[in-house]
């Protein structure tokens, strides 16, 4: 719970953790940097601390308590720029999946064939 505490946009409250509490600067483009550098920083715990996976659910929970603010597009902009490639690597890497799947089950069906060639052979002969 303590390494949620070192993201500057958590706090903690009396028993539990605020995972969304900011402040605009109310400079648009101040804050969407802000939103973006915090989605880097979700990003970035996510990849190194164990259990951050829950984390952006966690953020757009509180954030949906709080008012909307430029941060909160910075921070989702930058999150779906990171998950779309995310997505794009992992299609491409489930292509390849599947069309090696494919292939096996082509093989597969190949074999069984010759296999039920042969037996057939055996029979007629």
């Amino acid at each position: 719970m303590s390494s949620y505490l070192s993201l500057p946009f958590v706090t903690k409250a009396k028993n539990s953790l605020c995972f969304w509490s900011v402040n605009s600067t109310g400079d648009h483009y101040r804050d969407v940097a802000l939103g973006e550098e915090y989605a880097l920083l979700t990003l970035k715990h996510m990849a190194t601390e164990p259990g951050f996976y829950t984390l952006p659910g966690r953020v757009a929970a509180d954030m949906a308590k709080s008012p909307a603010t430029d941060i909160n597009i910075g921070f989702w902009r930058t999150m779906t720029l990171y998950l779309n490639a995310g997505f794009a690597q992992a299609g491409e890497r489930l292509l390849r999946h599947r069309q090696d799947s494919e292939a096996l089950a082509l093989a597969r069906y190949m074999r069984e064939e010759v296999a039920k060639a042969a037996i057939r052979e055996r029979a007629v002969a």
